[in-house]
């Protein structure tokens, strides 16, 4: 019996962590597409700001196939966004503010002392 596969936007966890909505992954690949460049050009400009992402992972976030943490969902969509602004285009890739890594927690801290 041949079972429909039905594809997660990403695998869920446990807790909340993981997850990034389909809306913000869709419009995330809309804009790697309108960027017109490589997963292996993202990657390295992934690297030049201190992030080690390959571009296999990369394309296995922007289909939904794998996870990525927050901030690394982030640096992908500056890395397109910046993209975007050499081509003279509006930024267009979604951040997400769901994860917040140690850096980001202190830095909220601070903002509200």
């Amino acid at each position: 019996m041949a079972q429909k596969e039905q594809l997660p936007a990403l695998v869920k966890s446990t807790g909340n962590s993981d997850e990034i909505d389909r809306e913000a992954l869709r419009r995330l690949f809309e804009a790697f597409i309108a960027c017109r460049t490589t997963l292996d050009d993202l990657s390295s400009r992934a690297a030049a700001m201190g992030e080690d992402i390959s571009g296999p992972v990369i394309a296995a976030h922007l289909t939904g196939r794998s996870c990525m943490s927050g901030h690394k969902h982030n640096v992908i969509a500056a890395v397109i966004n910046a993209r975007l602004g050499e081509l003279s285009m509006p930024a267009a890739a979604p951040y997400t503010n769901k994860f917040q890594g140690p850096a980001d927690s202190r830095s909220s801290a601070l903002e509200v002392r």
